[in-house]
């Protein structure tokens, strides 16, 4: 009896209603035609909160055999239709454990049960990201469907979406043709039919796709599924040749005219710009995209992908301006199911610096070209420049008018699709019909322009009479008009004056050149993820410099990007060049031992270390000691590639010997130091600065037994005598120490590995191979965050650089007496002062300061962060950096509000 009433009752009654709540969440849902489908309609927020109440009655049920039936041969079906009532409701982890149970306890035999746990955990483990656990349950799931006489099709279709997400395409056609032929379900059937012919053709079959749209076009599927299908099935017909664009081309219009395709034009456009796109038409292929953005249409997908194709093909152009208003109308549509989201929102966030380099380089070449020219063809060419310039700006301000026009005609697009997710789609309700509002929106620009939505919104200019209004607008439009002309020639004439008529300006315009080509490779390879047009940038930059000095930065790159886009070929022609020319430099070293980064960060530490040895001494005035051990590191690192800290050792060793010599002796170790280490940026300014103040103050001097003698009250003091504190008695600012420290959250690992902005990429593994080359000085302002939260970082405030350190007792002395060493180097005059604060026995900030603007402050970030793996002498991993506000840096007084403020910080940079 309980065998029968729990078949034929609670089980019938809960498999029937796990049946409609399939059914109803694949009615909810909204295919998106346009991108490819997805093997199985999984449950969505709308199913989910539809079906709540059903599934927990088939929990109720489920329960309800387990506690009172007992004795029934069905308890293992109980916790399967449990395990599927959590999954419609979205609850993946209780239903891969439920699954899991029934997996573990069925009763043998029931062979079409267990495989159908299997491949349901296969697809809740998918739904939460657990690839590599969701693969060991579908070979299982095999294992087991080879006992049957008929692998399921569920089985089938959750190795294809398995395929699918790791990207085995050609696997998951083959599970999918399979699971089509073990489907009952007409509906799935073709859903997986249109699936197949968008995988077919992203893999370039175009027979074998034309023939599932076919299936498609030919069943009694959707209008919208059957037009896509013939759409991509049109557009697949094309072959080479320019005979067949046009019989495509011919074929699409036909389709623009046909009434029941009234409503998707804004496709039917896009494909044929598509179709004249790759037949080499890139004008008629703009004026359909525009013609798709012209359309009435709801479709928000189309219209991004219509915005960005445009976007590119404006980038591509160089017409950088317009290019970037497309990007910007493109981010406003997308959301995190738009194909390459991430790449998308990366592009137009590194946009402006990516257009920055680009027109360096275009404005160089110009300029270069300009000198070669005569002096009276010259000054034609700058006047024909500046006239089509005039126009260019025409034209963009033309097109933004425009692209703001279009929007605003379809701004009733999110009121329609929020009324028809209520059932309000009457175009009865004047901002429901579309033709009555972009009429409306018409008559009212012609009567009033553009005009924007606020008070008083009939004077261009409050504030006055109506009566004056005209008068007032006539005096700016003159006053702006007289304002451009003057700034027009006063562009032009910097202009002219940039012309590089010199060989040394001539080589500064090729520095500028070289210097923005490989910040746009860095930008291309590490944000974009972009590896091709890396490589390209890389080319072009060798193609145009082939004795650039940075040749082995260049050929290192290559031969990485390359190797990572499988062109092996190519991979090895860069790999040979770098190893023939340059054998001993740090990327041939790299490709030959895999291990030697490692083996450098190493020892980059025990030199750091050794240092913080040799400051200790001289802290203790062990002066002969510190000649001594600088002598012996010295054995360790002589050579032509000696590390920057050899300069800072040879001066803390030539303070030594002022400390026991006379001042010849140390004037000839300055001199030394000088002739060895000319270029460091670090060292010396500060021996320039020693040399200098000894040839002012000689006489003086030379009456000294010792060069730098210990300081006395009201003794002239020698410049650079450092005052070292001794460890851990470090100068600490009371006024701002933290309060009693409160509980920090349970942060997963450490601000240096797992925050955003500071991971480590696979080419900046420990030691940044790629390098940033020092040939531009940065200049206030010159890159403008226009997204720079101004309330968090505004233009004027007390300023702050902190280096976060994120170990509560190492020993900073050395690294701040490098502080010191950098700020009165490059510094002199701006009497920085460095200090610090401890955070909670976690972390340690040394903050410099003051700066009053955030330019200011942001200069001098720039310029010590070049220099801070110098400097510092722990590791590059154990500290970050940012700027804050006097107001700010007040506040940080536990881990949690550094760590809240650097991810702040690193989203505005």
């Amino acid at each position: 009896m309980q065998n029968i009433t729990t078949k034929f009752n609670i089980l019938y009654n809960s498999k029937k209603i796990l049946h409609d709540a399939e059914q109803n969440r694949i009615s909810l849902a909204k295919p998106n035609y346009q991108h490819p489908l997805p093997v199985f309609i999984e449950p969505n927020e709308a199913s989910i909160s539809s079906n709540a109440k059903l599934m927990d009655s088939v929990i109720q049920k489920a329960v309800t055999i387990i506690n009172d039936k007992s004795d029934s041969k069905y308890i293992d079906d109980a916790y399967f239709i449990m395990a599927r009532a959590n999954y419609e409701k979205g609850n993946y982890y209780n239903a891969a454990e439920f699954f899991s149970y029934v997996i573990n306890t069925v009763t043998p035999g029931k062979t079409e049960l267990l495989e159908a746990s299997l491949a349901w955990k296969c697809r809740a483990l998918l739904q939460i990201g657990y690839v590599k656990q969701a693969a060991k349950v579908l070979d299982s799931t095999f294992s087991v469907a080879a006992g049957n006489k008929h692998t399921s099709a569920l089985a089938y279709a959750t190795r294809a979406k398995y395929d699918i997400e790791t990207g085995d395409l050609d696997h998951a056609i083959q599970s999918l043709n399979l699971a089509i032929d073990e489907s009952k379900d007409a509906k799935e059937k073709l859903r997986w039919h249109y699936l197949l012919g968008q995988l077919l053709q992203k893999q370039k079959d175009y027979v074998g796709a034309s023939a599932h749209f076919k299936r498609v076009i030919k069943s009694n599927a959707s209008f919208e599924m059957a037009f896509n299908a013939q759409l991509n099935e049109v557009f697949m017909q094309k072959n080479e040749g320019d005979s067949s664009y046009v019989n495509t081309i011919s074929k699409l219009k036909r389709m623009l005219k046909d009434d029941k395709n009234r409503g998707f034009t804004d496709q039917i456009h896009y494909i044929i710009g598509e179709t004249y796109l790759q037949a080499e038409k890139k004008e008629e292929a703009l004026k359909s995209f525009n013609s798709s953005l012209k359309e009435q249409s709801t479709n928000n997908f189309q219209r991004a992908l219509t915005y960005l194709k445009m976007a590119d093909l404006y980038f591509e152009q160089g017409a950088y301006e317009k290019s970037k208003l497309y990007y910007d109308s493109t981010s406003t549509l997308i959301d995190t199911n738009f194909p390459n989201y991430e790449l998308i929102r990366s592009k137009v966030s590194h946009l402006d610096e990516l257009v920055l380099h680009l027109n360096t380089i275009s404005t160089q070449d110009t300029l270069q070209m300009l000198a070669k020219l005569p002096d009276e063809a010259r000054v034609k060419k700058i006047d024909s420049i500046f006239e089509h310039r005039k126009l260019q700006e025409k034209s963009v301000a033309q097109t933004n008018v425009s692209a703001n026009q279009t929007q605003n005609l379809n701004f009733n697009d999110v009121p329609l699709r929020d009324a028809a997710n209520k059932g309000a789609t009457s175009t009865s309700f004047y901002f429901n019909n579309p033709a009555a509002v972009s009429s409306g929106l018409s008559a009212f620009r012609r009567r009033w322009g553009n005009r924007s939505l606020e008070d008083n919104w009939r004077f261009k200019n409050k504030g006055t009479d109506a009566s004056y209004a005209n008068e007032t607008e006539l005096l700016e439009i003159k006053k702006d008009s007289m304002t451009n002309e003057l700034a027009a020639l006063a562009e032009k004439e910097n202009f002219i004056q940039a012309i590089p008529l010199t060989e040394e300006s001539l080589k500064e315009s090729n520095r500028k050149i070289i210097y923005a080509y490989v910040k746009l490779g860095e930008i291309y390879r590490d944000n974009l993820q972009d590896k091709e047009a890396a490589a390209k940038v890389y080319t072009t930059l060798l193609a145009r410099f082939p004795q650039l000095t940075e040749k082995d930065l260049i050929n290192y790159n290559l031969y990485r990007l390359y190797s990572e886009l499988g062109e092996l070929e190519k991979s090895s022609r860069y790999k040979n060049q770098l190893l023939s020319s340059s054998p001993q430099s740090i990327y041939a070293k790299v490709i030959q031992d895999p291990d030697y980064l490692n083996k450098l960060n190493q020892e980059s530490q025990t030199l750091n270390n050794l240092y913080g040895e040799v400051y200790t001494l001289y802290g203790e005035k062990q002066f002969d000691q510190v000649i001594a051990l600088t002598d012996s590191i010295n054995t360790l690192i002589d050579g032509d590639d000696r590390p920057a800290i050899a300069a800072q050792l040879a001066y803390l060793k030539a303070l030594a010997i002022g400390r026991t010599s006379p001042l010849d002796t140390f004037e000839q170790e300055l001199k030394q130091i000088k002739s060895d280490y000319p270029n460091n940026e670090l060292i010396t300014p500060l021996i320039e600065q020693h040399l200098s103040y000894i040839d002012s103050n000689r006489l003086s001097l030379q009456e000294r037994k010792v060069a730098i003698m210990d300081i006395e009250a009201g003794r002239e003091q020698f410049v650079d005598e450092p005052i070292l504190t001794k460890w851990p008695e470090l100068a600490f600012n009371r006024e701002m120490a933290a309060p009693t420290p409160t509980p920090r959250r349970n942060l997963a690992g450490n601000l240096s590995k797992n925050q955003p902005g500071i991971q480590v990429t696979p080419f900046n593994k420990k030691v940044n191979l790629q390098g940033s080359i020092q040939v531009a000085e940065y200049k206030p302002g010159e890159h403008v965050n226009s997204y720079r939260d101004l309330a968090l970082l505004p233009d004027s405030a007390v300023y702050y650089f902190v280096i976060n350190v994120q170990h509560p007792n190492v020993n900073l002395s050395p690294s701040r007496y490098g502080i010191g060493q950098f700020n009165r180097g490059q510094y002199p005059s701006k009497n920085l002062i460095h200090q610090l604060k401890k955070i909670d026995d976690e972390l340690q900030l040394l903050y410099i300061g003051k700066f009053f603007t955030y330019d200011e402050a942001n200069a001098y970030a720039e310029k010590m962060v070049t220099q801070l793996k110098n400097i510092m002498k722990i590791p590059s991993a154990s500290y970050n950096t940012f700027l804050i506000t006097e107001q700010f840096l007040q506040g940080l007084d536990d881990f949690d509000k550094v760590n809240d403020y650097f991810i702040k910080y690193q989203e505005q940079r």
